[in-house]
């Protein structure tokens, strides 16, 4: 853990303890002891392989996993999500880290994902997609209780994987070839999702009631240029949030710049999960002209990306 500020330093995706009293950056997934599942996309220096850390509820280091990573394909995880009731878990693989920093010739994206024994944390099933398939998957969630896991490609291809038989893969949703990546939000009782899709501005409402050939049920296009990244749900399904920043690396430093629009949107959610509208009072905060002071040091331009909803 960093103090902050910290130049140069960008939080990712967070969330709450299953307490509610603390949170960790970049994906991760809550444990019920109050720990967390987090994946750790590269090594120390930035390459392959990655690991997935336990953390307990103190956020001291119980172990990082596989004990014995595999070296071909690269294990880079990003996307996460765990079936507890099934001891499952399932991660992707976006991309090599350091090759987002220079000198490079250009980012390395991932085309694998992988399907792992909870209880032994080690990998039971690699599928590998191909680089025409997919270019990164980012984003992995559960389906609620169907045993099911999808994952999207990068490519705009959304692939179900059977948690319990990883040897059931189907193309269960295609968006656009043109999407760089997805991000889930599911309804717990795994009947809808809402997809943030980067590349096209794009916000999809979809009905997964049969988890191998999802549904559009609504979608709303934000600004030209507004690159929706991270989606979250409320604890009562009422409301959906959406931040519009991804990464903009320092030019002198990194390659990529997909810094979005740097919003965040609020949308209602209707009709018991049948429809998505902005929300009537705060359709969205516009975190450019946000501003922080913190003795001498000033915070301008937030960069919104991670968000989480806590009970209060």
């Amino acid at each position: 853990m960093a103090e902050a500020p910290s130049g140069g330093n960008e939080p990712h995706h967070v969330g709450l303890s299953a307490d509610g009293q603390s949170a960790i950056p970049d994906e991760f997934v809550t444990l019920p002891d109050g720990g967390f599942l987090v994946t750790m996309m590269g090594s120390a220096t930035g390459g392959s392989p990655g690991r997935v850390a336990r953390l307990n509820p103190d956020f001291t280091l119980q172990g990082e996993y596989p004990i014995d990573p595999p070296i071909e394909p690269p294990l880079n995880p990003h996307g996460i999500a765990v079936d507890f009731k099934r001891r499952r878990m399932v991660t992707g693989d976006y991309l090599l880290p350091a090759s987002t920093l220079k000198p490079t010739n250009g980012p390395v994206l991932r085309t694998t994902f992988r399907v792992w024994d909870l209880d032994s944390m080690e990998i039971i099933s690699t599928y590998d997609a191909g680089p025409v398939e997919a270019a990164g998957f980012m984003d992995a969630r559960i389906l609620g209780d169907t045993g099911v896991a999808i994952l999207g490609s990068g490519e705009g291809i959304v692939y179900g994987v059977n948690i319990t038989n990883p040897a059931e893969v189907k193309i269960v949703h295609y968006v656009s070839n043109v999407t760089n990546h997805c991000m889930f939000a599911p309804f717990a009782k795994g009947t809808r999702i809402l997809a943030a899709v980067f590349g096209l501005d794009l916000i999809q409402l979809l009905d997964t009631s049969n988890p191998w050939s999802l549904k559009v049920l609504k979608e709303i296009y934000l600004p030209t240029g507004s690159g929706p990244h991270y989606i979250k749900l409320s604890l009562d399904e009422r409301l959906a949030v959406v931040s519009t920043y991804f990464l903009d690396e320092d030019p002198a430093k990194g390659v990529v710049h997909a810094g979005g629009s740097r919003m965040v949107y609020f949308f209602d959610i209707d009709e018991g999960g049948n429809d998505v509208v902005p929300h009537p009072a705060v359709p969205f905060v516009d975190f450019k002209a946000a501003g922080f002071a913190n003795g001498n040091y000033r915070c301008e331009g937030w960069r919104p990306h991670g968000m989480a909803f806590k009970q209060v």
